[in-house]
């Protein structure tokens, strides 16, 4: 796998960028309120196929509408992150090493999102489109 990253300096033309990473950050922040939920109420931790499914059930619903413009694969990644994320804090502190439960992140501190197959070209001169 191929790892690319880019420096953005800021123009009109990243403001559907920033709008999808808006939306990942939102999507994000949804899941670890759900994950802490979840956990607070019957003491478990939700799988990250069951989030999976869980955003996509949202979707259909109107007040969600707006991540049906988010790539999909890109979504689940998200959900993934946060799978990884509670699994190495379960195992750290299983082996007595004290770590933190992965927390809300404000829209400014959200940064990245990854897409896995279609959607972007590498284009000459590191361009992407």
């Amino acid at each position: 796998m191929k790892t690319y990253k880019f420096k953005m300096y800021s123009n009109h033309g990243n403001d559907e960028l920033h709008k999808t990473i808006d939306g990942h950050c939102h999507v994000w922040n949804h899941c670890v309120a759900l994950q802490r939920r979840y956990y607070a109420i019957y003491g478990k931790y939700i799988s990250k196929f069951r989030l999976i499914n869980h955003i996509s059930k949202l979707k259909r619903l109107p007040k969600f509408s707006h991540w049906n413009q988010l790539p999909s694969q890109s979504i689940q990644d998200v959900a993934t992150r946060l799978d990884k994320g509670y699994k190495a804090m379960f195992e750290a502190r299983a082996s007595g090493k004290k770590w933190g439960r992965p927390r809300f992140k404000p829209r400014g501190k959200y940064k990245s999102f990854t897409l896995l197959q279609a959607g972007w070209e590498l284009l000459p001169g590191n361009r992407i489109r």
